[in-house]
C-alpha cells in the first residue's frame, strides 16, 4: 500500500508538472509556483531532518519505524528487479489520476464547458495536493474549497466552478460508497476478507 502512494504520488507530481508546462502558465487562481526561496528552504529543511538521525537520542526514537522500512525495502526491490510491475504500478498510479482528471473534465463539460484540459487539469491536480496534506480523510472539504477557488482560473465562471465541483465529488466520491459497502459485505459472506 505504502508503494502504491508513493508511485501515486511520483505520477501526481510529474502530471502536475507535465500540465502546468502543457496549459503555459505557473499560475492558476492566484496561486503560483514556489519563490526559488521556498524550494531552497524546504531542501534545508529536509537536510536538517536527515543530519538530526546521527543523534543516538533521535535514532531510538525512530528505531521502530526502522524494521518497518526495512521490510518495505526488500519488498520495493522485489518490485523493481522486473520491469513489468514497475511500468503497471507506476501506470497505474498515472492512470487512476487521469481517469479522474477525465471525468472532472467531463463534468465540467456537461456544464458548459469554456476552460482549456490542460488548465483544468492543473487545476484538479492543485486542489487534489492540498487535499493529500489536510487532515480529513479523502480531503474532504479542502479539496472541494480548493478546486472551487482553483476552476476559475482556470477559465471557469465562480458559479459553474461550485456547480461542477459538487457534481464531480458526488459522482467520484459519495456514490461509489455504498457500492463498496456492498461489495465488502459480499466478500465478507463469501469469507474472501
Amino acid at each position: 500500500v505504502g508503494l502504491m502512494q508513493v508511485a501515486g504520488l511520483l505520477a501526481h507530481v510529474v502530471l502536475l508538472g507535465g500540465f502546468v508546462a502543457w496549459s503555459g502558465r505557473t499560475d492558476v487562481g492566484g496561486f503560483s509556483s514556489p519563490d526559488d526561496r521556498v524550494i531552497v528552504a524546504a531542501v534545508a529543511l529536509v537536510a536538517v531532518a536527515a543530519a538530526s538521525l546521527a543523534v543516538p537520542a533521535v535514532r531510538r526514537l525512530v528505531s521502530p519505524a526502522v524494521g518497518f522500512v526495512r521490510s518495505a525495502a526488500v519488498a520495493i526491490v522485489r518490485v523493481f528487479r522486473d520491469p513489468r510491475r514497475v511500468l503497471a504500478l507506476f501506470a497505474g498510479g498515472a492512470g487512476v489520476t487521469i481517469a479522474t482528471l477525465v471525468a472532472l473534465y467531463l463534468t465540467h463539460q456537461a456544464f458548459g464547458g469554456g476552460a482549456e484540459f490542460p488548465r483544468v487539469g492543473v487545476a484538479y491536480l492543485a486542489a487534489a495536493a492540498v487535499a493529500t496534506v489536510s487532515p480529513p480523510p479523502g480531503g474532504l472539504g479542502p479539496f472541494e474549497a480548493s478546486l472551487v477557488a482553483l476552476l476559475p482560473g482556470a477559465g471557469l465562471p465562480s458559479s459553474t466552478a461550485v456547480s461542477v465541483t459538487l457534481t464531480f465529488r458526488l459522482a467520484t466520491y459519495w456514490i461509489p460508497i455504498p457500492f463498496g459497502w456492498l461489495a465488502f459485505r459480499s466478500m465478507q459472506r463469501r469469507q474472501e476478507i
